[in-house]
């Protein structure tokens, strides 16, 4: 939906846009260009508007919606959301491409950032913007639009596939790759799972013991992972699983090369390895005796 006032307005739903000039009493039908997707439009004033939507579409009226044309794009992405400060206008969309311009709607520039998904931006009347992004990112611009920071990373939209917890209710979980922007994550939890925290940087194997001693891929911890101890020289294997005994004796266990079972004693200084294909999980009901399964 756009306002222009409090009886003028228009909606868009996909390849229909509407008008009503009695504050959303009455909605007539306006005709647009073939094959348009529309998911966010802005108006100047009564006459003259502009939208974006899919595959990079950008469209504009200056008549009030009677009739539409396309614009030439700088992007075939989908733009999803559209804000406008002034002159600056600024839309963001797939796979980390927005596209900006500084004359009204006349040119316009794209740039390709993380590769993550963006969703919705505003600047609410200011030189300040902000975009949220997939997995709870939040950016901001500070110069309108022209650069970003990311201010809030959120929860790694990873697909998770280790967790683990200790009695106390702290618990952290790791997984790798996502549906946008292929990323390592890691998350943890002090209460039991209501509520997570998030991190770039994780793996396939993650093991946290009721004493607060654990290991992460590599890298192990001795406060639950508050701390982590990190620049271990890892094996060159992927890691899968792992297994903390204490802050510099645990097991790390992959493959697909060189597979099998990597342990150390001294924190990673050095490696023990015992061939074993390619374990994917293992469990250890006592200090001395343990199962793993695998390929």
């Amino acid at each position: 939906f756009f306002f222009v006032d409090e009886l003028l307005g228009f909606a868009s739903a996909g390849a229909d846009l509407y008008r009503t000039t009695d504050g959303g009493v009455v909605w007539g039908s306006l005709p647009t260009p073939e094959l348009v997707n529309v998911r966010d439009m802005h108006f100047f004033d009564a006459q003259h508007g502009i939208g974006v939507g899919s595959v990079g579409l950008i469209i504009r009226t200056d008549d009030g919606g009677d009739t539409w044309v396309v614009q030439d794009s700088p992007t075939t992405y989908s733009m999803e959301d559209l804000s406008v400060q002034g002159d600056m206008l600024y839309a963001c969309g797939a796979w980390g491409h927005t596209i900006r311009s500084t004359n009204g709607g006349d040119t316009w520039t794209e740039t390709i950032q993380d590769g993550r998904e963006r969703l919705a931006v505003d600047f609410g009347g200011a030189e300040i913007g902000l975009m949220t992004g997939a997995g709870g990112y939040i950016y901001r611009s500070m110069d309108l639009g022209a650069t970003w920071e990311v201010v809030n990373r959120g929860v790694p939209h990873t697909g998770f596939n280790k967790v683990s917890f200790a009695e106390n209710g702290i618990g952290v979980g790791v997984g790798t790759s996502g549906l946008q922007g292929f990323e390592a994550g890691f998350v943890r939890t002090t209460d039991g799972g209501r509520h997570w925290t998030g991190s770039i940087g994780g793996g396939l194997g993650i093991h946290l013991r009721d004493d607060g001693v654990g290991v992460a891929g590599a890298n192990h911890t001795a406060d639950y992972f508050e701390t982590i101890q990190t620049g271990i020289t890892s094996p060159q294997v992927a890691i899968r699983c792992v297994q903390a005994f204490t802050p510099s004796t645990y097991i790390v266990a992959g493959g697909n090369l060189w597979g099998g079972f990597y342990r150390t004693t001294n924190g990673g200084g050095a490696w023990t390895y015992t061939e074993a294909g390619n374990p994917y999980d293992m469990y250890f009901p006592t200090e001395l005796v343990g199962y793993a399964a695998g390929e």
